[in-house]
């Protein structure tokens, strides 16, 4: 599709800016869609197709049937927008592992009002973390409405991987509240980290192969 949307942008003699302009869109994308780094969302093709002076078939040109590509769009457009859902989400669970982390590591014996500090420090931590999955759920839900049947949003897995690193985070703050002298937090962190290993390992995997069984 790049060599496609070049070379009919030339032939208009279209800049990126001009024809970035008659989509309502950055220069930027057009020029990500002329090296191959992503491809224009579905919502995209018509008007691309109206700009460019072609139909969508001759867009997907030596590439199979316009119904496959628009359907291969559509599945990378769901994997993008998949990939930045649980970069969010991995996002709010940090902040929320990190503000409980504060929580336990602020010293009651020298900070004033440091119990309700803490205490409220705990709590925005806990509530950013509870928001972090009903995001991820509601989002994912929303990608659903689009494509029911998408076996990319049927998979969970990587939402594993999000929650061993907040369990880990969660440990440190716990070390870090039985106030253990460096070697100990170390170890408790060590013991915890194959306890969790132990724990999601086999979880991912089951996910992975009962995803790959739909």
């Amino acid at each position: 599709m790049k060599d496609i949307i070049i070379k009919r942008r030339k032939e208009l003699n279209l800049t990126q800016q001009q024809l970035a302009e008659m989509l309502h869109i950055s220069d930027k994308v057009i020029s990500k869609w002329e090296t191959g780094r992503s491809l224009p969302d579905t919502s995209m093709l018509l008007p691309l197709a109206k700009a460019l002076q072609i139909s969508i078939n001759d867009l997907f040109e030596g590439e199979g049937t316009a119904e496959n590509n628009i359907e291969s769009t559509r599945e990378y457009e769901i994997f993008t927008k998949r990939k930045i859902i649980l970069f969010i989400t991995f996002v709010i669970q940090f902040i929320g592992s990190l503000l409980i982390i504060f929580s336990e590591a602020i010293d009651r014996d020298y900070i004033e009002y440091s119990y309700i500090i803490s205490t409220i420090l705990f709590a925005l931590g806990v509530i950013n973390i509870i928001v972090s999955f009903g995001y991820y759920y509601v989002s994912i839900q929303k990608l659903k409405m689009l494509q029911p049947n998408n076996k990319i949003l049927k998979d969970h897995s990587p939402l594993v991987i999000i929650v061993f690193i907040t369990y880990m985070f969660l440990v440190i703050a716990a070390g870090l509240g039985k106030a253990f002298i460096v070697k100990e937090l170390l170890l408790f962190i060590f013991i915890a980290w194959l306890i969790g290993l132990i724990i999601f390992i086999p979880i991912y995997f089951m996910l992975r192969h009962f995803n790959k069984r739909k």
